[in-house]
């Protein structure tokens, strides 16, 4: 749930009322998280062109901190619970596509050639990035997010 009964989509009080996080994520995603779940692509090309899919029911975070970690993969954020991509170092996060769900949906792009020369999709949920000066900055397609802050 997004937005309680006397919220409208377009007031931000409503977009971090996300359900509580059903204990620690499963082992198959991370193997010790008490918790958000953390997807790690912290070695060169360690995701590239695969499909991450955050478990439902668990706060995610995908981390492509290294040259070309995540590069033309497609992130899957949890239906309800809050998504963090992190995309730092050359061509880190080029080509990915991120879709959010109801939740919070945040990409933290930092500096290096294309790290985040990515596409997020918004879902209802509050949608962000933040950049480092001099990188690339994430094309966010909007559409019913209660909140939308491109960098």
């Amino acid at each position: 749930m997004v937005c309680e009964d006397d919220c409208t989509l377009d007031s931000s009080a409503c977009c971090n009322d996300v359900p509580v996080q059903d204990g620690s994520c499963p082992d198959s995603f991370c193997d010790t998280c008490d918790g958000p779940c953390i997807a790690d692509c912290n070695e060169s090309n360690s995701c590239e062109d695969q499909t991450i899919d955050c478990p439902d029911g668990y706060e995610c975070v995908v981390e492509c901190n290294a040259f070309d970690a995540c590069q033309g993969a497609t992130i899957n954020c949890p239906s309800e619970h809050a998504c963090t991509v992190e995309c730092s170092g050359f061509e880190a996060c080029e080509g990915v596509i991120i879709n959010c769900g109801t939740g919070p949906c945040t990409v933290q792009c930092g500096s290096g050639g294309d790290a985040c020369d990515a596409t997020v999709n918004c879902g209802l949920g509050e949608c962000a990035a933040t950049c480092e000066e001099g990188g690339s900055v994430p094309e966010l397609t909007c559409g019913s997010a209660c909140v939308c802050d491109p960098c």
